[in-house]
């Protein structure tokens, strides 16, 4: 399958599940002939999530998957902050330490 500007359908092929013949988008080629006649237009499931992935779209295993890479990263980012924290207080206690020997 591969993805084709509007203007390369021409004559009388169209989208077999709109019937349209243009869009602004484009069109999946599949590379698949029909051969016969049947009324019916049937898509797999498979083949519109292999083209809904071909236009960008992301499964929801995938949005699953970014999610709990997300929550580990918030978890990661939490831990080191509360690090840098602890070392902005040893480095103010530090430099009050240092003022009182000066003095």
């Amino acid at each position: 399958m591969r993805i084709v500007p509007s203007q390369r359908l021409a004559g009388e092929r169209r989208c077999a599940v709109t019937g349209r013949t243009q869009d602004p988008e484009g069109f999946i080629e599949t590379g698949f002939i029909l051969t016969g006649w049947d009324n019916e237009v049937n898509l797999s499931i498979a083949a519109v999530k292999e083209m809904a992935r071909m236009i960008g779209y992301v499964s929801p295993e995938e949005i699953n998957d970014l999610k709990v890479q997300l929550k580990d990263l918030a978890e990661a980012s939490a831990e080191q902050t509360e690090r840098l924290d602890k070392i902005d207080q040893i480095r103010e206690l530090t430099e009050e330490l240092a003022e009182e020997v000066a003095a």
